[in-house]
């Protein structure tokens, strides 16, 4: 519930019970409906709460549950692709670690073992939803303190464009921030279940004979409250897209203008293509 004690002084504030564990120098939040978290890490849900935390029959204590950093729930995605008729052939390696880690391994654990590969191909899908998983390893599933790393190669079909003496091909594979576009006349703030940070990285193999002739570019926007870098350079054979979206905050509110303009000129940059010239 949004309440704070000093907000709403009555029992309607709580609506879940969880221990506290209290050391020398800390104190731990601990929810045993969240056993896919690290020890330590206080559930999703709880992030910015009040908890009322009994001492014995006569007192009590009010307690601040902490926000988990972006820093701490990362995507980490790094692919390497290459030209193939009008699409897209590439291997890469994703990590997931904090929230990201731990709703992953959940969601992975109740899916049939014959359904694993869509669940997969839904989760790293990336260009188009032609996106097609050809294979996949999935290691730390059981480790909650570590990263859930995916290992891949996949295809994207129908991703190249071509004129006569010329390949187009989208700048970037992804857009983490598509599903949190809203109306323009939107009043409500954006709430979110935790902060985060996504880096991806794209390096497409130049064809052999082909040149690239654009100078290196950088798009960034930054706010307290979120921001994104987004830089595309040339690197001997290569062509590198290295682009990083953090929210640092739960709740989008203030910041709603500020979003949109982001948004906007997300949208402008991640909708440019590389025009690579062909012999």
């Amino acid at each position: 519930l949004p309440y704070n004690y000093s907000e709403l002084p009555t029992g309607s504030v709580d609506n879940h019970m969880i221990v506290t564990l209290f050391l020398p120098d800390t104190a731990l939040f601990l929810d045993a409906t969240s056993s896919y978290n690290a020890f330590g890490v206080p559930s999703e849900f709880t992030q910015g709460k009040q908890t009322l935390v009994a001492l014995d029959p006569k007192n009590y204590v009010v307690k601040q549950i902490p926000v988990m950093k972006a820093a701490d729930n990362m995507i980490i995605d790094s692919v390497r692709v290459r030209i193939e008729n009008d699409g897209l052939v590439g291997t890469g390696v994703v990590r997931y670690t904090g929230y990201e880690r731990y709703d992953l391994a959940y969601g992975l654990r109740s899916v049939q073992a014959d359904k694993l590969t869509e669940a997969l191909r839904r989760t790293l899908m990336k260009g188009s939803n032609k996106f097609l998983l050809d294979s996949c390893t999935v290691s730390g599933m059981e480790d909650p303190s570590g990263p859930l790393t995916i290992r891949y190669k996949f295809r994207v079909p129908d991703h190249v464009r071509r004129t006569t003496g010329r390949m187009y091909v989208p700048i970037t594979l992804n857009d983490p921030w598509k599903g949190l576009r809203f109306r323009d006349d939107r009043k409500l703030p954006i709430e979110l279940e935790h902060c985060i940070q996504e880096q991806h990285v794209v390096e497409l193999e130049l064809p052999v004979g082909c040149t690239y002739k654009e100078s290196a570019s950088t798009d960034a926007f930054a706010n307290p409250a979120f921001s994104y870098t987004v830089h595309v350079a040339a690197d001997g054979g290569l062509i590198r897209s290295s682009a990083i979206y953090s929210i640092n905050e739960l709740m989008l509110d203030e910041e709603l203008s500020d979003w949109r303009r982001a948004n906007i000129a997300l949208m402008k940059e991640i909708g440019r293509t590389l025009v690579i010239e062909t012999p």
